[in-house]
Protein backbone atom coordinates (compact mmCIF):
# COMPACT_ATOMS: atom_id res chain seq x y z
CA UNK A 1 0.00 0.00 0.00
CA UNK A 2 1.25 3.23 -0.99
CA UNK A 3 1.97 5.80 1.98
CA UNK A 4 -0.17 9.16 1.49
CA UNK A 5 2.14 11.62 0.30
CA UNK A 6 2.16 15.44 2.80
CA UNK A 7 0.75 18.61 1.71
CA UNK A 8 2.77 22.05 3.05
CA UNK A 9 1.06 25.35 1.62
CA UNK A 10 3.14 28.58 1.39
CA UNK A 11 1.62 31.91 2.18
CA UNK A 12 2.59 34.82 2.84
CA UNK A 13 2.86 38.45 1.71
CA UNK A 14 4.54 38.88 -1.99
CA UNK A 15 8.35 39.12 -1.75
CA UNK A 16 8.45 37.25 1.63
CA UNK A 17 10.63 34.31 -0.21
CA UNK A 18 8.07 31.55 -0.14
CA UNK A 19 7.99 30.87 -3.85
CA UNK A 20 11.73 30.88 -4.13
CA UNK A 21 11.64 28.72 -0.49
CA UNK A 22 8.94 26.36 -2.03
CA UNK A 23 11.12 25.89 -5.54
CA UNK A 24 13.62 24.64 -3.46
CA UNK A 25 12.11 22.06 -1.34
CA UNK A 26 11.45 19.90 -4.20
CA UNK A 27 15.02 18.72 -5.47
CA UNK A 28 15.99 18.58 -1.79
CA UNK A 29 13.22 16.21 -1.15
CA UNK A 30 13.46 14.61 -4.32
CA UNK A 31 17.39 14.05 -3.49
CA UNK A 32 16.47 12.25 -0.43
CA UNK A 33 14.28 9.97 -2.22
CA UNK A 34 11.37 11.28 -1.51
CA UNK A 35 8.87 12.60 -4.14
CA UNK A 36 7.81 15.97 -4.72
CA UNK A 37 6.16 18.36 -6.92
CA UNK A 38 5.79 22.01 -6.86
CA UNK A 39 1.88 23.84 -6.98
CA UNK A 40 1.50 27.06 -7.84
CA UNK A 41 -1.88 28.44 -7.13
CA UNK A 42 -3.66 30.13 -9.68
CA UNK A 43 -1.78 29.23 -12.48
CA UNK A 44 -1.27 25.28 -12.38
CA UNK A 45 -4.44 24.16 -14.10
CA UNK A 46 -5.69 25.30 -17.94
CA UNK A 47 -8.12 27.57 -16.08
CA UNK A 48 -5.73 29.03 -13.59
CA UNK A 49 -3.80 30.04 -16.86
CA UNK A 50 -6.50 31.93 -18.41
CA UNK A 51 -7.77 33.40 -14.93
CA UNK A 52 -4.21 34.75 -14.53
CA UNK A 53 -4.19 36.37 -17.73
CA UNK A 54 -7.85 38.09 -17.20
CA UNK A 55 -7.16 39.11 -13.68
CA UNK A 56 -3.17 40.26 -13.96
CA UNK A 57 -3.10 41.13 -18.08
CA UNK A 58 -6.75 41.95 -17.96
CA UNK A 59 -7.23 40.55 -21.36
CA UNK A 60 -7.19 37.24 -22.96
CA UNK A 61 -6.16 35.68 -26.53
CA UNK A 62 -9.09 34.68 -28.04
CA UNK A 63 -8.18 33.87 -31.52
CA UNK A 64 -9.53 30.15 -30.89
CA UNK A 65 -13.06 31.31 -29.25
CA UNK A 66 -13.65 33.50 -32.62
CA UNK A 67 -12.75 31.29 -35.06
CA UNK A 68 -16.30 30.78 -35.99
CA UNK A 69 -16.90 34.52 -36.02
CA UNK A 70 -14.31 35.51 -37.90
CA UNK A 71 -10.86 35.01 -39.48
CA UNK A 72 -8.43 36.97 -37.62
CA UNK A 73 -6.85 36.74 -34.73
CA UNK A 74 -8.56 38.76 -31.54
CA UNK A 75 -8.14 39.69 -28.33
CA UNK A 76 -11.03 40.62 -25.89
CA UNK A 77 -10.30 42.76 -23.37
CA UNK A 78 -11.61 41.58 -19.65
CA UNK A 79 -11.47 44.03 -17.35
CA UNK A 80 -13.57 42.20 -13.80
CA UNK A 81 -15.07 44.78 -12.42
CA UNK A 82 -17.08 42.65 -9.46
CA UNK A 83 -14.83 41.37 -6.85
CA UNK A 84 -16.97 38.41 -6.39
CA UNK A 85 -16.67 37.23 -9.40
CA UNK A 86 -12.71 37.62 -9.21
CA UNK A 87 -13.16 35.20 -6.21
CA UNK A 88 -15.20 32.67 -7.45
CA UNK A 89 -12.96 32.26 -9.80
CA UNK A 90 -9.74 31.87 -7.90
CA UNK A 91 -11.96 29.24 -5.68
CA UNK A 92 -12.60 27.34 -9.01
CA UNK A 93 -9.32 27.07 -9.98
CA UNK A 94 -8.68 26.13 -6.29
CA UNK A 95 -10.90 23.09 -6.72
CA UNK A 96 -10.08 22.23 -10.04
CA UNK A 97 -6.31 22.29 -8.36
CA UNK A 98 -7.40 20.30 -5.50
CA UNK A 99 -8.96 17.40 -7.62
CA UNK A 100 -6.85 17.08 -10.80
CA UNK A 101 -3.84 17.93 -9.56
CA UNK A 102 -2.99 17.78 -5.66
CA UNK A 103 -5.42 14.89 -4.60
CA UNK A 104 -3.86 12.30 -7.26
CA UNK A 105 -0.12 13.35 -6.23
CA UNK A 106 -0.86 12.59 -2.81
CA UNK A 107 -2.53 9.48 -3.49
CA UNK A 108 0.27 8.51 -5.37
CA UNK A 109 2.94 9.15 -2.58
CA UNK A 110 4.02 12.44 -3.56
CA UNK A 111 4.17 15.17 -1.51
CA UNK A 112 3.07 18.33 -2.64
CA UNK A 113 4.70 21.86 -1.99
CA UNK A 114 1.83 24.79 -2.65
CA UNK A 115 2.78 28.21 -3.23
CA UNK A 116 -0.31 29.53 -2.10
CA UNK A 117 -3.89 28.52 -1.27
CA UNK A 118 -7.50 28.94 0.06
CA UNK A 119 -6.08 31.18 3.04
CA UNK A 120 -4.47 33.54 0.14
CA UNK A 121 -8.17 33.76 -0.93
CA UNK A 122 -8.72 34.50 2.84
CA UNK A 123 -6.09 37.15 3.10
CA UNK A 124 -6.06 38.78 0.12
CA UNK A 125 -10.51 38.48 -0.38
CA UNK A 126 -10.73 40.82 3.15
CA UNK A 127 -8.20 42.89 1.91
CA UNK A 128 -10.46 43.78 -0.90
CA UNK A 129 -13.23 44.65 1.56
CA UNK A 130 -15.03 41.54 0.47
CA UNK A 131 -17.36 39.78 3.63
CA UNK A 132 -15.40 37.49 5.58
CA UNK A 133 -18.76 34.91 6.14
CA UNK A 134 -19.52 35.18 2.27
CA UNK A 135 -15.84 34.06 1.54
CA UNK A 136 -15.68 31.19 4.64
CA UNK A 137 -19.08 30.05 3.24
CA UNK A 138 -17.74 30.02 -0.26
CA UNK A 139 -14.08 27.88 0.86
CA UNK A 140 -16.52 25.66 2.40
CA UNK A 141 -18.42 24.84 -0.97
CA UNK A 142 -15.26 24.71 -3.16
CA UNK A 143 -12.18 23.50 -1.37
CA UNK A 144 -12.47 20.05 -0.16
CA UNK A 145 -12.64 19.71 3.97
CA UNK A 146 -9.89 16.69 3.34
CA UNK A 147 -7.56 19.35 2.36
CA UNK A 148 -8.00 21.67 4.86
CA UNK A 149 -7.78 19.39 7.38
CA UNK A 150 -4.53 17.47 6.19
CA UNK A 151 -2.32 20.81 4.60
CA UNK A 152 0.21 22.08 7.06
CA UNK A 153 0.16 26.06 6.54
CA UNK A 154 3.76 27.86 6.39
CA UNK A 155 3.35 31.36 6.89
CA UNK A 156 5.93 33.63 5.85
CA UNK A 157 6.17 36.72 7.87
CA UNK A 158 7.80 39.75 6.73
CA UNK A 159 6.48 43.01 7.78
CA UNK A 160 5.00 45.44 5.32
CA UNK A 161 7.91 48.20 5.65
CA UNK A 162 10.21 44.87 4.30
CA UNK A 163 7.67 44.35 1.85
CA UNK A 164 7.76 47.48 0.55
CA UNK A 165 11.80 47.45 0.57
CA UNK A 166 12.07 44.47 -1.33
CA UNK A 167 9.23 45.63 -4.16
CA UNK A 168 11.10 48.97 -4.55
CA UNK A 169 14.65 46.85 -4.99
CA UNK A 170 12.91 44.29 -7.22
CA UNK A 171 10.45 46.31 -9.28
CA UNK A 172 6.52 45.17 -9.70
CA UNK A 173 6.54 41.63 -11.71
CA UNK A 174 2.70 42.16 -11.78
CA UNK A 175 -0.13 44.90 -11.02
CA UNK A 176 -1.11 42.74 -7.85
CA UNK A 177 1.80 43.59 -6.36
CA UNK A 178 1.33 47.29 -6.79
CA UNK A 179 -1.38 48.39 -4.24
CA UNK A 180 -0.83 50.87 -1.49
CA UNK A 181 0.69 49.66 1.42
CA UNK A 182 -2.73 49.85 3.48
CA UNK A 183 -3.52 46.92 1.21
CA UNK A 184 -1.07 44.53 2.32
CA UNK A 185 -1.11 45.43 6.12
CA UNK A 186 -4.54 44.11 5.86
CA UNK A 187 -3.70 41.19 4.29
CA UNK A 188 -0.60 40.80 6.50
CA UNK A 189 -3.52 41.49 9.73
CA UNK A 190 -5.96 38.80 8.52
CA UNK A 191 -2.57 36.37 8.27
CA UNK A 192 -1.97 37.05 11.77
CA UNK A 193 -5.38 36.65 12.72
CA UNK A 194 -5.40 33.16 10.89
CA UNK A 195 -2.90 31.97 12.46
CA UNK A 196 -3.70 32.37 15.61
CA UNK A 197 -6.63 31.41 15.37
CA UNK A 198 -8.79 34.81 15.83
CA UNK A 199 -10.55 34.78 12.24
CA UNK A 200 -13.30 32.19 12.40
CA UNK A 201 -12.78 28.86 10.10
CA UNK A 202 -14.87 26.66 9.66
CA UNK A 203 -12.18 24.21 10.15
CA UNK A 204 -9.34 24.05 12.23
CA UNK A 205 -5.94 24.52 10.59
CA UNK A 206 -2.12 24.20 11.24
CA UNK A 207 0.26 26.24 10.39
CA UNK A 208 3.91 27.27 11.51
CA UNK A 209 5.33 30.63 11.69
CA UNK A 210 8.50 32.06 9.38
CA UNK A 211 10.48 34.96 9.86
CA UNK A 212 10.75 36.02 6.49
CA UNK A 213 12.61 38.82 7.77
CA UNK A 214 15.73 36.74 7.43
CA UNK A 215 17.75 35.29 4.46
CA UNK A 216 16.65 33.32 1.97
CA UNK A 217 19.09 30.70 2.99
CA UNK A 218 18.21 30.87 6.52
CA UNK A 219 14.50 30.46 5.86
CA UNK A 220 15.18 27.50 3.50
CA UNK A 221 17.60 25.96 6.12
CA UNK A 222 15.32 26.43 8.87
CA UNK A 223 12.43 24.90 6.55
CA UNK A 224 14.72 22.06 5.99
CA UNK A 225 16.38 20.62 9.17
CA UNK A 226 13.54 22.02 11.27
CA UNK A 227 9.87 22.11 9.57
CA UNK A 228 9.91 18.98 7.76
CA UNK A 229 11.45 17.00 10.04
CA UNK A 230 9.13 18.01 12.73
CA UNK A 231 6.01 17.79 11.00
CA UNK A 232 6.50 14.72 8.50
CA UNK A 233 8.76 12.56 11.21
CA UNK A 234 7.36 13.58 14.91
CA UNK A 235 4.37 14.36 14.23
CA UNK A 236 2.46 18.33 12.93
CA UNK A 237 3.89 21.29 14.95
CA UNK A 238 1.15 23.52 15.11
CA UNK A 239 3.16 27.17 16.13
CA UNK A 240 6.48 26.95 15.89
CA UNK A 241 8.88 30.68 14.91
CA UNK A 242 11.87 31.22 13.67
CA UNK A 243 14.17 31.05 15.39
CA UNK A 244 13.19 28.81 18.47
Amino acid sequence: MVKRGKLLIMEGLDRSGKSTCAKALVPWLNNQGLPAIYVKAPGQTPMGQVLRQMVINQEIDATEAVAHYQDQPATIPTPIGDQLAIELLHLADLRETATQVILPALEAGTHVICDRFHNSTRAYAAAHKVSASWIEMQIGLCIPEWLREQAVNLHFQLSVETFAERRQQYGVVDPLDAYDLSFYREVASVYHQLVENDRPTTIPEYWITVDAERSQEEVLTFVQSQILTSMWVSGLVTSTVYPA
